[in-house]
């Protein structure tokens, strides 16, 4: 979901490329206290998406030190629910470490299809 965009006629669309997505590095070895941390959690905080526009998604990284790096995320809840979230988080901590994700077998597509034969059918 993370190529994920809303059309104006509300229809997710996944995108098939999109470009190379270039991560911010802020310096904050150098910022005195928090305030600087601060400023970047509460920027990230009330961003809004433009829906059709993507990424619907920021990641930050705030480098502390020559050893400590802070990554800040912002996600439209359009693309991802808290499942979703905490599975990315994982995975995100995963590659810091340098381990390799598997391959992907399934697809949002695929699995929201599942589901919905999985579905009982209302009855009225």
């Amino acid at each position: 979901m993370l190529r994920a965009v809303v059309n104006p006629d509300g229809q997710q669309q996944i995108l098939a490329q999109v470009p190379r997505y270039t991560l911010t590095v802020t310096d904050l070895r150098h910022s005195p206290g928090e305030a600087a941390l601060n400023a970047l959690r509460d920027r990230m905080s009330h961003q809004v998406f433009s829906p059709d526009q993507w990424p619907l998604f920021q990641i930050e990284a705030a480098r502390l030190s020559e050893t400590k790096v802070r990554f800040y995320v912002s996600f439209d809840v359009l693309i991802g629910d808290a499942w979703s979230f905490q599975l990315l988080g994982r995975e995100i901590a995963q590659l810091m470490r340098g381990d390799q994700l598997p391959p992907l077998t399934i697809s949002w597509r695929s699995e929201e299809h599942t589901s919905e034969l999985q579905s009982p059918v209302p009855t009225s």
